[in-house]
């Protein structure tokens, strides 16, 4: 208990010192300012100028779920997310200024895609349905990496998909996404 004391009193005294000249008592205020100033200017000079042009992030995201258990054997699960416009990545074929729209291409507009899902769990089965993107959205995602597969396809006179034109690689600047879309499966537990 002494030695309790002790310290208590040695910790409480440490802290009560006359306020220097300018009303400042940190130790470290010198190098917090320096260490601040140099993460001012990090954001300022580099990370920020990243974000705008490599883009393919959106300035608005939000996601929100609600799981509601209805009985002892149904459930029912609902997921909606917004995604705001965005900007694809500066390596994105999108983005090159030759095209036709100036490389500011306008496929990635915002959008509101829900989720619902129902199961019905009896005993060792577990019955699920689930309709995705209930909202039958259609939107597309910017492709990753050097997008070297293109932003689409060539469609010959009559409508079909021309095949002789090639990409040079496997990875698509513009990927669209299912629309509403349907899956039933029923899980045993043996």
């Amino acid at each position: 208990m002494r030695n309790f004391l002790l310290i208590i009193s040695f910790v409480v005294l440490s802290a009560c010192r006359a306020p220097l000249e300018d009303g400042i008592s940190d130790p470290y205020e010198a190098s917090n300012r320096q260490a601040h100033e140099i993460n001012k200017s990090l954001d300022k000079n580099i990370i920020r100028p990243m974000a705008i042009v490599y883009g393919d992030i959106a300035p608005i995201k939000v996601h929100l779920g609600m799981n509601v258990p209805m009985t002892e054997y149904f459930n029912l699960n609902v997921r909606g997310r917004y995604i705001a416009a965005k900007v694809p990545f500066l390596s994105n074929p999108l983005r090159d200024p030759s095209r036709a729209d100036g490389g500011e291409p306008d496929y990635f507009h915002e959008h509101f895609v829900g989720d619902v899902s129902m199961n019905l769990h009896y005993d060792i089965a577990t019955l699920n349905f689930s309709v995705y993107n209930i909202t039958n959205a259609d939107y597309n995602h910017p492709g990753d990496g050097e997008a070297n597969a293109g932003d689409g396809w060539v469609v010959n006179e009559d409508g079909s998909m021309d095949t002789t034109v090639r990409a040079t690689g496997y990875r698509n600047s513009l990927v669209p996404q299912a629309l509403r879309s349907f899956m039933v499966t029923l899980k045993l537990d043996l």
